[in-house]
Protein backbone atom coordinates (compact mmCIF):
# COMPACT_ATOMS: atom_id res chain seq x y z
CA UNK A 1 0.00 0.00 0.00
CA UNK A 2 1.42 3.42 -1.00
CA UNK A 3 -0.09 6.84 -0.22
CA UNK A 4 1.06 10.18 -1.64
CA UNK A 5 -0.72 13.47 -0.95
CA UNK A 6 -1.44 16.19 1.53
CA UNK A 7 -3.77 16.72 4.46
CA UNK A 8 -5.35 20.15 5.01
CA UNK A 9 -7.68 21.75 7.56
CA UNK A 10 -6.86 19.69 10.66
CA UNK A 11 -10.16 20.56 12.36
CA UNK A 12 -12.00 19.04 9.40
CA UNK A 13 -9.32 16.80 7.85
CA UNK A 14 -9.24 16.59 4.05
CA UNK A 15 -6.87 14.40 2.06
CA UNK A 16 -5.95 15.00 -1.56
CA UNK A 17 -3.53 12.76 -3.42
CA UNK A 18 -2.97 9.25 -4.74
CA UNK A 19 -3.39 5.75 -3.35
CA UNK A 20 -1.79 2.59 -4.75
CA UNK A 21 -2.61 -0.97 -3.68
CA UNK A 22 -0.87 -4.07 -5.02
CA UNK A 23 -1.45 -7.77 -4.38
CA UNK A 24 -1.11 -11.20 -6.06
CA UNK A 25 -4.90 -11.62 -6.39
CA UNK A 26 -6.14 -8.18 -7.46
CA UNK A 27 -3.07 -6.90 -9.32
CA UNK A 28 -2.62 -3.14 -8.93
CA UNK A 29 -5.27 -0.58 -8.04
CA UNK A 30 -4.43 3.12 -8.28
CA UNK A 31 -6.77 5.90 -7.14
CA UNK A 32 -6.50 9.68 -7.13
CA UNK A 33 -8.81 12.31 -5.68
CA UNK A 34 -9.92 13.49 -2.28
CA UNK A 35 -11.36 12.26 1.01
CA UNK A 36 -12.84 14.57 3.65
CA UNK A 37 -14.36 14.09 7.08
CA UNK A 38 -18.05 14.96 7.12
CA UNK A 39 -19.18 13.93 10.61
CA UNK A 40 -19.84 11.19 11.27
CA UNK A 41 -18.73 9.77 7.91
CA UNK A 42 -15.79 10.20 5.55
CA UNK A 43 -16.76 11.35 2.07
CA UNK A 44 -14.65 10.25 -0.93
CA UNK A 45 -14.34 11.37 -4.53
CA UNK A 46 -11.83 9.14 -6.35
CA UNK A 47 -10.91 8.14 -9.89
CA UNK A 48 -9.41 4.66 -10.07
CA UNK A 49 -7.44 2.49 -12.52
CA UNK A 50 -7.14 -1.29 -12.12
CA UNK A 51 -4.52 -3.37 -13.98
CA UNK A 52 -2.40 -6.52 -13.86
CA UNK A 53 -4.97 -8.97 -12.46
CA UNK A 54 -5.03 -12.56 -13.71
CA UNK A 55 -8.41 -14.15 -14.46
CA UNK A 56 -7.24 -17.61 -13.35
CA UNK A 57 -6.35 -16.35 -9.86
CA UNK A 58 -9.68 -14.63 -9.38
CA UNK A 59 -11.53 -17.72 -10.64
CA UNK A 60 -9.77 -19.86 -8.02
CA UNK A 61 -11.04 -17.54 -5.28
CA UNK A 62 -14.74 -17.87 -6.24
CA UNK A 63 -16.54 -20.49 -4.16
CA UNK A 64 -18.62 -22.98 -6.14
CA UNK A 65 -16.95 -22.40 -9.50
CA UNK A 66 -16.13 -25.67 -11.28
CA UNK A 67 -12.36 -26.08 -10.93
CA UNK A 68 -12.20 -28.27 -14.04
CA UNK A 69 -12.91 -25.23 -16.23
CA UNK A 70 -9.73 -23.46 -17.35
CA UNK A 71 -9.98 -19.65 -17.33
CA UNK A 72 -7.15 -17.36 -18.38
CA UNK A 73 -6.77 -13.69 -19.24
CA UNK A 74 -5.51 -10.30 -18.17
CA UNK A 75 -8.04 -8.11 -16.33
CA UNK A 76 -8.26 -4.36 -15.80
CA UNK A 77 -10.53 -1.35 -15.79
CA UNK A 78 -11.13 2.24 -14.75
CA UNK A 79 -13.88 4.27 -13.17
CA UNK A 80 -15.07 6.46 -10.30
CA UNK A 81 -15.86 6.02 -6.59
CA UNK A 82 -17.84 8.54 -4.56
CA UNK A 83 -19.98 8.91 -1.44
CA UNK A 84 -19.38 7.63 2.07
CA UNK A 85 -16.09 5.74 2.15
CA UNK A 86 -17.61 2.75 3.96
CA UNK A 87 -20.74 2.77 1.75
CA UNK A 88 -19.51 4.09 -1.60
CA UNK A 89 -20.99 3.94 -5.08
CA UNK A 90 -18.66 2.62 -7.75
CA UNK A 91 -19.08 2.87 -11.53
CA UNK A 92 -16.72 2.15 -14.36
CA UNK A 93 -15.61 -0.16 -17.13
CA UNK A 94 -13.81 -3.48 -16.80
CA UNK A 95 -12.16 -5.52 -19.56
CA UNK A 96 -10.39 -8.81 -20.20
CA UNK A 97 -7.74 -9.30 -22.88
CA UNK A 98 -5.95 -12.39 -24.22
CA UNK A 99 -8.76 -14.38 -22.62
CA UNK A 100 -9.51 -18.09 -22.98
CA UNK A 101 -12.07 -20.44 -21.45
CA UNK A 102 -11.85 -24.21 -21.88
CA UNK A 103 -14.11 -27.05 -20.70
CA UNK A 104 -12.14 -30.30 -20.12
CA UNK A 105 -12.25 -33.26 -22.47
CA UNK A 106 -11.37 -33.80 -26.10
CA UNK A 107 -14.83 -32.67 -27.20
CA UNK A 108 -15.01 -29.76 -24.75
CA UNK A 109 -15.54 -26.31 -26.32
CA UNK A 110 -12.80 -23.71 -25.95
CA UNK A 111 -12.84 -19.95 -26.52
CA UNK A 112 -9.49 -18.52 -27.64
CA UNK A 113 -8.21 -15.07 -28.56
CA UNK A 114 -10.99 -13.68 -26.40
CA UNK A 115 -11.71 -10.09 -25.49
CA UNK A 116 -14.45 -8.86 -23.18
CA UNK A 117 -15.61 -5.50 -21.81
CA UNK A 118 -18.53 -4.25 -19.74
CA UNK A 119 -19.70 -1.19 -17.88
CA UNK A 120 -20.73 -1.79 -14.28
CA UNK A 121 -22.29 -0.18 -11.21
CA UNK A 122 -22.12 -1.32 -7.59
CA UNK A 123 -22.94 -0.14 -4.08
CA UNK A 124 -23.27 -1.95 -0.72
CA UNK A 125 -27.03 -1.41 -0.94
CA UNK A 126 -27.17 -3.55 -4.10
CA UNK A 127 -26.92 -7.35 -3.70
CA UNK A 128 -25.21 -7.80 -7.08
CA UNK A 129 -22.73 -6.02 -9.30
CA UNK A 130 -24.71 -4.84 -12.35
CA UNK A 131 -23.16 -5.27 -15.81
CA UNK A 132 -24.27 -3.21 -18.79
CA UNK A 133 -23.08 -3.06 -22.40
CA UNK A 134 -21.47 -6.47 -22.01
CA UNK A 135 -19.40 -7.43 -25.05
CA UNK A 136 -17.40 -10.59 -25.67
CA UNK A 137 -15.75 -11.88 -28.81
CA UNK A 138 -13.30 -14.61 -29.68
CA UNK A 139 -12.64 -17.77 -31.66
CA UNK A 140 -14.72 -20.80 -30.59
CA UNK A 141 -13.23 -24.29 -31.06
CA UNK A 142 -15.56 -27.30 -30.74
CA UNK A 143 -14.30 -30.83 -31.35
CA UNK A 144 -13.73 -31.47 -35.08
CA UNK A 145 -15.62 -28.40 -36.29
CA UNK A 146 -13.88 -25.51 -37.98
CA UNK A 147 -13.25 -22.59 -35.57
CA UNK A 148 -16.09 -20.07 -35.45
CA UNK A 149 -15.76 -16.34 -34.74
CA UNK A 150 -18.30 -15.46 -32.03
CA UNK A 151 -19.60 -12.20 -30.59
CA UNK A 152 -21.81 -11.78 -27.51
CA UNK A 153 -23.71 -8.61 -26.57
CA UNK A 154 -25.94 -8.28 -23.53
CA UNK A 155 -26.24 -7.30 -19.89
CA UNK A 156 -26.07 -9.16 -16.60
CA UNK A 157 -25.07 -9.20 -12.95
CA UNK A 158 -22.56 -10.93 -10.68
CA UNK A 159 -22.35 -11.63 -6.95
CA UNK A 160 -19.10 -13.37 -5.84
CA UNK A 161 -20.31 -13.64 -2.24
CA UNK A 162 -23.49 -15.48 -3.25
CA UNK A 163 -21.85 -17.46 -6.06
CA UNK A 164 -24.39 -16.11 -8.53
CA UNK A 165 -24.13 -14.72 -12.07
CA UNK A 166 -26.90 -13.81 -14.51
CA UNK A 167 -26.97 -13.09 -18.25
CA UNK A 168 -29.92 -11.08 -19.58
CA UNK A 169 -31.17 -10.14 -23.06
CA UNK A 170 -28.01 -11.34 -24.78
CA UNK A 171 -27.37 -12.12 -28.43
CA UNK A 172 -24.64 -14.46 -29.67
CA UNK A 173 -23.56 -14.28 -33.32
CA UNK A 174 -21.69 -17.26 -34.82
CA UNK A 175 -19.91 -15.84 -37.86
CA UNK A 176 -22.59 -15.37 -40.53
CA UNK A 177 -24.06 -18.80 -39.75
CA UNK A 178 -26.46 -18.23 -36.88
CA UNK A 179 -27.72 -15.77 -34.30
CA UNK A 180 -28.75 -16.91 -30.83
CA UNK A 181 -30.77 -15.16 -28.11
CA UNK A 182 -29.64 -16.06 -24.59
CA UNK A 183 -30.75 -15.71 -21.00
CA UNK A 184 -29.21 -17.72 -18.20
CA UNK A 185 -27.75 -17.99 -14.73
CA UNK A 186 -24.96 -19.68 -12.80
CA UNK A 187 -25.58 -20.46 -9.14
CA UNK A 188 -23.28 -22.47 -6.89
CA UNK A 189 -26.31 -23.72 -4.93
CA UNK A 190 -28.53 -24.79 -7.86
CA UNK A 191 -28.82 -28.12 -9.68
CA UNK A 192 -27.84 -27.80 -12.41
CA UNK A 193 -25.57 -24.87 -11.50
CA UNK A 194 -25.77 -23.46 -15.05
CA UNK A 195 -29.16 -23.06 -16.72
CA UNK A 196 -29.94 -21.15 -19.91
CA UNK A 197 -32.75 -20.46 -22.36
CA UNK A 198 -31.51 -20.42 -25.93
CA UNK A 199 -33.38 -19.15 -28.98
CA UNK A 200 -32.02 -19.68 -32.48
CA UNK A 201 -33.07 -17.12 -35.10
CA UNK A 202 -33.99 -18.44 -38.53
CA UNK A 203 -31.01 -20.32 -40.00
CA UNK A 204 -30.52 -21.98 -43.37
CA UNK A 205 -30.47 -25.78 -43.05
CA UNK A 206 -28.03 -26.29 -45.91
CA UNK A 207 -25.47 -23.91 -44.39
CA UNK A 208 -25.86 -25.52 -40.97
CA UNK A 209 -25.43 -29.00 -42.43
CA UNK A 210 -22.19 -27.97 -44.15
CA UNK A 211 -20.74 -26.53 -40.92
CA UNK A 212 -21.64 -29.63 -38.89
CA UNK A 213 -20.38 -32.15 -41.43
CA UNK A 214 -16.92 -32.65 -39.81
CA UNK A 215 -18.73 -33.67 -36.60
CA UNK A 216 -21.80 -35.53 -37.89
CA UNK A 217 -20.49 -36.90 -41.18
CA UNK A 218 -22.89 -36.99 -44.14
CA UNK A 219 -25.81 -39.39 -43.58
CA UNK A 220 -27.36 -38.50 -46.96
CA UNK A 221 -24.52 -38.21 -49.50
CA UNK A 222 -25.61 -37.07 -52.93
CA UNK A 223 -28.65 -35.21 -51.64
CA UNK A 224 -29.12 -31.50 -51.01
CA UNK A 225 -31.12 -30.13 -48.10
CA UNK A 226 -33.41 -27.09 -48.13
CA UNK A 227 -35.42 -25.29 -45.50
CA UNK A 228 -34.92 -23.14 -42.44
CA UNK A 229 -34.54 -23.80 -38.73
CA UNK A 230 -35.49 -21.90 -35.57
CA UNK A 231 -35.39 -23.13 -31.99
CA UNK A 232 -36.42 -22.47 -28.39
CA UNK A 233 -34.36 -24.59 -25.98
CA UNK A 234 -33.67 -25.00 -22.27
CA UNK A 235 -30.10 -26.11 -21.45
CA UNK A 236 -28.54 -27.26 -18.17
CA UNK A 237 -24.84 -27.83 -17.45
CA UNK A 238 -23.14 -29.53 -14.48
CA UNK A 239 -19.55 -29.71 -13.19
CA UNK A 240 -17.49 -32.15 -15.22
CA UNK A 241 -19.29 -31.27 -18.45
CA UNK A 242 -22.58 -33.17 -18.07
CA UNK A 243 -25.45 -31.43 -19.85
CA UNK A 244 -29.08 -31.80 -20.86
CA UNK A 245 -31.26 -29.99 -23.37
CA UNK A 246 -35.00 -29.91 -24.05
CA UNK A 247 -37.14 -27.79 -26.34
CA UNK A 248 -38.40 -27.36 -29.87
CA UNK A 249 -37.00 -26.82 -33.35
CA UNK A 250 -39.32 -25.11 -35.83
CA UNK A 251 -38.52 -26.37 -39.34
CA UNK A 252 -39.77 -24.31 -42.26
CA UNK A 253 -40.26 -25.86 -45.71
CA UNK A 254 -37.92 -28.86 -45.27
CA UNK A 255 -36.93 -30.55 -48.49
CA UNK A 256 -34.53 -33.15 -49.86
CA UNK A 257 -33.43 -33.69 -53.46
CA UNK A 258 -30.89 -35.85 -55.29
CA UNK A 259 -28.15 -34.33 -57.45
CA UNK A 260 -29.89 -35.32 -60.71
CA UNK A 261 -33.31 -34.16 -59.49
CA UNK A 262 -34.94 -37.58 -59.93
CA UNK A 263 -35.68 -37.96 -56.23
CA UNK A 264 -37.35 -35.11 -54.36
CA UNK A 265 -39.12 -34.92 -51.03
CA UNK A 266 -40.85 -31.69 -50.01
CA UNK A 267 -42.53 -31.55 -46.61
CA UNK A 268 -44.69 -28.97 -44.87
CA UNK A 269 -43.60 -26.85 -41.91
CA UNK A 270 -43.34 -28.81 -38.68
CA UNK A 271 -42.14 -28.59 -35.08
CA UNK A 272 -39.56 -31.06 -33.79
CA UNK A 273 -39.64 -31.68 -30.01
CA UNK A 274 -36.25 -32.79 -28.67
CA UNK A 275 -34.62 -34.07 -25.48
CA UNK A 276 -30.86 -34.69 -25.39
CA UNK A 277 -28.30 -35.40 -22.69
CA UNK A 278 -24.71 -36.39 -22.03
CA UNK A 279 -22.83 -37.46 -18.91
CA UNK A 280 -19.81 -35.38 -19.95
CA UNK A 281 -16.90 -35.13 -22.40
CA UNK A 282 -16.12 -38.50 -23.94
CA UNK A 283 -19.17 -40.13 -22.34
CA UNK A 284 -21.32 -40.08 -25.47
CA UNK A 285 -24.74 -38.48 -25.89
CA UNK A 286 -28.33 -39.39 -26.73
CA UNK A 287 -31.14 -37.61 -28.56
CA UNK A 288 -34.87 -38.31 -28.69
CA UNK A 289 -36.98 -36.30 -31.13
CA UNK A 290 -40.51 -36.41 -32.52
CA UNK A 291 -42.52 -34.30 -34.93
CA UNK A 292 -46.01 -34.33 -36.44
CA UNK A 293 -46.13 -34.59 -40.23
CA UNK A 294 -48.60 -32.33 -41.98
CA UNK A 295 -48.26 -33.73 -45.49
CA UNK A 296 -45.60 -33.90 -48.21
CA UNK A 297 -44.90 -34.28 -51.91
CA UNK A 298 -42.71 -37.11 -53.22
CA UNK A 299 -40.98 -37.71 -56.55
CA UNK A 300 -38.92 -40.91 -56.52
CA UNK A 301 -37.85 -41.90 -60.00
CA UNK A 302 -41.06 -42.70 -61.86
CA UNK A 303 -43.15 -42.53 -58.70
CA UNK A 304 -44.93 -39.29 -57.88
CA UNK A 305 -47.23 -38.85 -54.95
CA UNK A 306 -49.16 -35.91 -53.56
CA UNK A 307 -49.73 -36.64 -49.88
CA UNK A 308 -50.18 -33.00 -48.89
CA UNK A 309 -53.37 -33.95 -47.06
CA UNK A 310 -51.83 -36.91 -45.26
CA UNK A 311 -50.72 -36.63 -41.65
CA UNK A 312 -48.45 -38.75 -39.53
CA UNK A 313 -45.61 -38.78 -37.04
CA UNK A 314 -41.83 -38.96 -37.16
CA UNK A 315 -39.78 -40.34 -34.24
CA UNK A 316 -35.99 -40.38 -34.02
CA UNK A 317 -33.60 -41.90 -31.50
CA UNK A 318 -29.90 -41.10 -32.01
CA UNK A 319 -26.86 -42.03 -29.92
CA UNK A 320 -23.24 -40.95 -29.95
CA UNK A 321 -21.19 -43.71 -28.31
CA UNK A 322 -18.55 -43.04 -25.65
CA UNK A 323 -15.04 -42.45 -26.91
CA UNK A 324 -13.09 -45.68 -27.33
CA UNK A 325 -9.47 -46.44 -26.64
CA UNK A 326 -6.86 -44.76 -28.89
CA UNK A 327 -6.85 -46.49 -32.27
CA UNK A 328 -10.17 -48.24 -31.63
CA UNK A 329 -12.72 -47.81 -34.42
CA UNK A 330 -16.17 -46.72 -33.25
CA UNK A 331 -19.20 -45.26 -35.02
CA UNK A 332 -19.60 -41.51 -34.74
CA UNK A 333 -23.31 -41.99 -34.20
CA UNK A 334 -26.22 -44.37 -34.77
CA UNK A 335 -29.89 -43.57 -35.25
CA UNK A 336 -33.27 -45.29 -35.47
CA UNK A 337 -35.94 -43.58 -37.56
CA UNK A 338 -39.66 -44.40 -37.33
CA UNK A 339 -42.16 -42.87 -39.76
CA UNK A 340 -45.86 -43.58 -39.20
CA UNK A 341 -48.42 -42.21 -41.64
CA UNK A 342 -52.08 -42.23 -40.74
CA UNK A 343 -53.67 -45.18 -42.53
CA UNK A 344 -50.14 -46.52 -43.29
CA UNK A 345 -47.52 -47.18 -44.35
CA UNK A 346 -45.05 -47.51 -41.48
CA UNK A 347 -41.33 -47.16 -42.14
CA UNK A 348 -38.47 -48.23 -39.86
CA UNK A 349 -34.85 -47.41 -40.73
CA UNK A 350 -31.44 -47.59 -39.09
CA UNK A 351 -28.62 -45.17 -39.85
CA UNK A 352 -24.97 -45.12 -38.79
CA UNK A 353 -21.84 -43.13 -39.55
CA UNK A 354 -18.48 -44.79 -38.98
CA UNK A 355 -16.47 -41.70 -39.96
Amino acid sequence: LAIHGKVAELRSPRFEGELSLRGPLLGELQASGSMARNDPAIEAELDWVWSGARAERLAESIDGLDRSISVQGLLGGRGRLWGELLRPRVEGEIHADAASVAIPGEAGPELREGRAAAGFAWSPQEPELLLRSLELEGLLHVNRLDPVRVRLDGSGSFSPRKGLARLREATLELDDLARLRLEGAWSAESDPPVHARVGLDETDLAALRARLKPLTGDPLPGYSLTGSLRSALSVGWRPGGAWDCTGEFLIGGPGLSSEDGSRVLQAMDTTLTVAAESAGPGAGASLDASAPLEGFLLLWGTLFGDWSERTGRLDLRAELPPEGEPGEETSRWTARLMLDLDDGPRIRAGLADSG
